[in-house]
């Protein structure tokens, strides 16, 4: 990832037997978003060079959380 990149991150989630209500999107461990809605995305702009490792939780209406590998 290169400094100023924009950056737009998509993810689909989905629980059978409620619904999700909140998805948080991590750079580094570091929350830099979320997103109540579908279709579940935001726009992240780099403030450095280099590897960055992207990390999606998903969060349902009783609290089960499901997460994503972590991305580069």
């Amino acid at each position: 990832m290169s400094e100023n990149e924009l950056l737009t991150i998509s993810v689909s989630a989905s629980d059978k037997d409620g619904e999700i209500q909140n998805v948080l999107f991590y750079k580094n461990n570091t929350l830099i978003g979320e997103d109540e809605s579908k279709p579940y995305s935001m726009d992240y702009t780099s403030t450095v060079d280099g590897v960055s490792i992207i990390t999606v939780k998903a969060i349902d209406n009783e609290g089960a959380i499901g997460i994503t590998h972590g991305l580069r």
